[in-house]
């Protein structure tokens, strides 16, 4: 008979994710919004799984009402950490790109909006219809058979990511997908680890685990080089208080972006 674990993730993602969301929609705090978007990831890693071990189950249609709400709060995310990225390294290097913070408030304040219109019309019924769908498409399935599928589900994720690897592309793009791909593989890896826990995963999980932080850290700091550049560009006639400030940020950056690829490529040289 077809684990109840499965069932029970299910309910505990849904009631991460409200209790986030409350937080996140009401008073839009930093670390709820976060924890919303990360929830969000993990169910959809969960439907991709789900969807692997019955077709029937449509992993992007029964996702596409709650992908909204991760978009909507993703420029919410996204504007939280270039504050915190652009305070650390004030702090660090003593700079001052006050003109620069400003800009991203205001820009909170924008994204803020958009996001609560999201929240406002988003309905939690659909967890409800989806555990249905679940237990329709999954209830008879033997455990066995439910097992092999999850390993061979995390096989095929870290097959993705070896294929990605011997593309040699060094693009941004690939790293991006790299750093997506590790996240859904640690996330199928958990399903194994609290429904069969027959072997310890952690090893795995942790290799996955500190490449997934290496190429997380490079994606803030590229994301705010492509916004600190945007924002100089926009206001190159402006007089800032410190342009070397903005100047040594911008190099810091570059250079912090490096050493983060250097140590993604030491952990997968460990991983393989």
């Amino acid at each position: 008979m077809f684990p109840d674990c499965f069932y029970e993730h299910h309910n505990s993602l849904h009631q991460k994710i409200h209790r986030h969301f409350d937080l996140a929609a009401g008073h839009f705090e930093v670390e709820a919004i976060h924890d919303l978007r990360v929830e969000i990831k993990r169910l959809r890693a969960f439907f991709d799984l789900i969807e692997f071990i019955n077709p029937n189950f449509q992993a992007r249609q029964n996702y596409k009402k709650i992908r909204k709400l991760f978009k909507a709060a993703g420029p919410v995310r996204d504007v939280h950490v270039q504050q915190q990225v652009v305070r650390a390294w004030s702090k660090k290097l003593a700079l001052d790109p006050s003109e620069y913070y400003n800009f991203l408030k205001q820009k909170e304040m924008t994204v803020r909006s958009e996001f609560a219109d999201a929240a406002v019309k988003f309905n939690f019924v659909v967890f409800e219809k989806n555990a249905a769908l679940m237990r329709t498409y999954l209830q008879f399935l033997p455990m066995d058979f439910v097992e092999s599928k999850t390993h061979a589900q995390l096989d095929l994720l870290l097959q993705r990511l070896f294929d990605l690897r011997k593309s040699e592309d060094g693009s941004p793009q690939n790293f991006h997908e790299i750093r997506i791909g590790l996240k859904a593989a640690r996330y199928t890896l958990e399903v194994l680890q609290i429904c069969f826990q027959k072997e310890d995963l952690s090893p795995l999980n942790n290799q996955l685990r500190l490449m997934h932080q290496a190429l997380g850290k490079w994606h803030d700091e590229e994301v705010g080089l492509e916004s600190l550049e945007a924002f100089l560009q926009d206001q190159n006639a402006a007089q800032f208080f410190s342009k070397e400030s903005y100047q040594l940020y911008a190099q810091n950056l570059r250079d912090d972006k490096s050493r983060l690829l250097d140590d993604f490529e030491s952990r997968w040289k460990e991983f393989t």
